[in-house]
């Protein structure tokens, strides 16, 4: 078992249930955020965070990785997906010292796919000044939607498009003892858990894992596909993207959008390489061209 603890939230589990038995339909799409702001401060001292042969990665590592464990444990698995990343404050101050570089990304995004054909979205910032521990996210079903938010972790807001039209908004479900392990804790509902309870409830489902009553999860086989995500997003973006120059002939903005054949982006310029899984032949490298996309990477170390 490997502690991805904000899996054990019963808020998350309780929508893990939701998503199975069919609540919102035929699930399409995820949009995930995680965002805090410990390095927002230009001025917070350079340390060894900041460095790549020791820290790793920066925003992906520490919080990605979260949000990419909750995104495979609802949506199920990722297999491509295309990125970009950025260092905000390329130095930090060291104490009686010259400023040192920062080597790894203060701020990650991804486009995603899923196994099941499900599309989606991942943002990281240790940036994000006022955010303390937003890992938030929604899960659009063709029939529903579902939405979460970390910084409020014992609410799950539910949309259910069957109701009449003018009952139609978010409803908000607050966790109790109908959401297990909640009632282990207190018994009456809406009291709330805290981050230190989603500790205990991972323990006590190590202990029973060890103890053969349970699966254990994540598994460290779940937790590699996890980090092949992190570090896929991060091959992505180190690819650099597809650059949109300006058309030669515009020196000021255009007051007026308008579509004409020579405004057109030149396609034949923006070729780039993607990777297609086919069903079975594994992965295949196929050439196309995008105006849109930057660097498309598959999850599992092939590139």
């Amino acid at each position: 078992m490997v502690g991805y603890n904000y899996l054990n939230n019963p808020a998350v589990t309780h929508a893990k249930a939701l998503i199975d038995a069919g609540a919102i339909g035929r699930v399409v799409h995820f949009r995930g955020v995680v965002d805090e702001d410990y390095m927002a401060d230009p001025s917070r001292s350079w340390s060894w965070r900041c460095v790549r042969a020791e820290a790793g990665l920066g925003a992906l590592g520490d919080l990605g990785c979260h949000l990419v464990s909750v995104a495979d444990h609802l949506m199920g698995s990722i297999n491509s997906l295309v990125a970009d990343r950025q260092t905000v404050h390329a130095t930090r101050p060291v104490e009686n010292g010259r400023p040192h570089a920062v080597e790894n990304e203060d701020i990650a995004t991804a486009l995603v796919r899923f196994t099941s054909g499900a599309h989606g979205s991942l943002s990281t910032s240790r940036v994000a000044w006022g955010r303390k521990s937003k890992l938030a996210w929604e899960v659009h079903g063709d029939q529903g939607t579902i939405a979460f938010d970390q910084e409020r972790m014992n609410e799950l807001q539910l949309f259910d498009a069957s109701d009449p039209q003018a009952l139609h908004g978010f409803k908000t479900i607050l966790t109790g003892p109908a959401h297990p392990p909640y009632g282990a804790f207190v018994a009456a509902p809406g009291h709330g858990l805290g981050f230190n309870d989603q500790k205990t409830i991972e323990v006590h489902r190590l202990l029973r894992g060890l103890a053969g009553a349970e699966a254990m999860y994540p598994t460290f086989a779940d937790a590699l596909r996890f980090e092949e995500t992190v570090h896929a997003i991060d091959r992505s973006a180190a690819g650099g993207g597809v650059r949109i120059e300006p058309h030669a002939s515009r020196t000021q903005p255009s007051k007026r959008l308008r579509c004409s054949s020579s405004a057109r982006p030149r396609l034949d310029l923006l070729s780039q390489s993607s990777w297609v899984e086919q069903p079975s032949r594994g992965i295949e490298r196929k050439e196309h061209c995008t105006a849109l996309t930057s660097a498309t990477s598959t999850v599992g170390g092939r590139d």
